[in-house]
């Protein structure tokens, strides 16, 4: 990559798209619960092909150790975490560079529906 590309550009965008029409639809202030309902409607009328609560074992020594949930897994490539409340936190970044180091994957969308609109962070796992 020469610095001037996205990791998968435009799928994520036409997902940033699904966010921004959720929050304009919606507003603020909801629980996460109610957005994680809208965007997984609105993903579906977009004709993504995504996954819900996805599970995700935590491995050692071919044993299970413990376990994750995606939000949402888009395209079988993007993970998809959505947050409601006033900012990001430095444990939803953590979180979710866990999330991409535990399924190999590169890129992850961190939404949060904020009471000033929903902000997005695109996280990157570098190989």
């Amino acid at each position: 990559m020469d610095g001037k590309q996205f990791v998968y550009e435009e799928v994520s965008y036409r997902i940033i798209g699904c966010l921004y029409d959720v929050n304009n639809q919606l507003g603020s202030g909801l629980k996460e619960q109610v957005y994680q309902k809208a965007v997984s409607l609105k993903l579906a009328e977009d004709r993504f092909h995504f996954k819900e609560q996805v599970y995700i074992p935590i491995m050692y020594n071919g044993l299970r150790v413990g376990y994750r949930y995606l939000d949402f897994l888009v395209d079988e490539k993007i993970i998809l975490e959505l947050k409601s409340g006033s900012s990001f936190s430095r444990q939803h970044m953590n979180q979710t560079n866990e999330y991409l180091k535990l399924t190999r994957l590169q890129l992850a969308i961190l939404a949060n529906f904020s009471s000033n609109g929903v902000k997005v962070k695109r996280l990157v796992n570098l190989p």
